[in-house]
């Protein structure tokens, strides 16, 4: 707000006193305490304006002086009219949720761009099984993200084996994210036992006697499955207990009944402070007729 004294035969130009307010910008000078677009005036260059305040004041009414009252019309400026200051935020993505790199505006707030992390869904071994033969087992990862855009290793992850991945057992393979990921996985594989096969079936009287070439390294002992289905649908299991062994006689058995046989080895280790049996594979099924 301002007051502007105006004399006969000397005049100056209102523009000429511009006011200052930290954020805003000068428009002009009006005549209505509200600073409406409608009461700013235009042209201050000469005394129009006056005669024009002094008929909407005064009703047409002229007199020789006049205590003119004006108000300073304010726009807000553009702290960024010159350009904006970007600072970026990161949000990183992880295996179960998207992550986000903002970019804002450090100074007006303005949101200058947004990019989507896609999360780290899809991770993998290229095997999870393997069977025992004396050397290290190294599967390859492969992480892509939900799109299944692959991620770079040492950039978007690393990779930790556990030691020792020779002998029968599970192992773990961690992956630490990095950069715009967060978060660790872990995926598992399996060194199983040596396949067992059956050197001999021989039928008896209501039982049959199976013989095997036992396997001492890396197993624990063995599983005989036998049953009347090709299927093994409700099949009975004997467990043999003592890798050394290499024959078992299995009795009680129907006899003229036709049976299916089949092996297996294991070994008891430890996962997680919890024993569990880790399996090879079945051996070749052998059929015989029980006298």
């Amino acid at each position: 707000m301002d007051t502007t004294d105006y004399e006969v035969n000397q005049f100056f130009d209102i523009n000429e006193c511009v006011p200052v307010r930290e954020g805003y910008r000068f428009v002009g000078w009006c005549t209505s305490p509200s600073a409406s677009d409608a009461s700013l005036i235009k042209n201050t260059g000469n005394s129009d304006w006056i005669v024009d305040w002094a008929k909407d004041t005064y009703n047409r009414l002229q007199i020789d002086s006049y205590d003119i009252q004006l108000y300073a019309k304010w726009a807000k400026e553009d702290p960024c009219a010159k350009g904006h200051t970007p600072q970026e935020t990161l949000t990183q993505a992880t295996a179960e949720s998207d992550g986000r790199i903002v970019t804002k505006c450090s100074v007006c707030g303005k949101t200058l761009s947004e990019t989507v992390i896609k999360k780290a869904s899809d991770i993998c071994l290229s095997d999870t099984s393997y069977t025992y033969n004396g050397k290290e087992k190294t599967p390859q990862l492969v992480v892509k993200d939900s799109e299944g855009k692959q991620l770079n290793l040492n950039t978007d992850y690393t990779v930790t084996y556990a030691k020792d991945r020779k002998n029968v057992g599970c192992y773990d393979v961690t992956i630490t994210f990095a950069g715009n990921y967060n978060g660790t996985v872990n995926r598992t594989f399996t060194i199983e036992p040596k396949q067992v096969n059956l050197s001999k079936v021989k039928a008896g009287r209501k039982k049959i006697t199976v013989k095997w070439k036992k396997q001492a390294v890396q197993t624990t002992g063995y599983e005989i499955q036998y049953g009347t289905s090709s299927g093994f649908e409700g099949a009975k299991t004997v467990t043999v207990s003592k890798n050394k062994t290499k024959g078992k006689t299995i009795s009680k058995l129907k006899a003229k009944k036709k049976y299916y046989v089949r092996i297996r080895a294991y070994k008891t280790v430890k996962v997680k402070e919890r024993s569990v049996k880790i399996y090879s594979s079945w051996s070749k099924v052998r059929k015989i007729k029980v006298k």
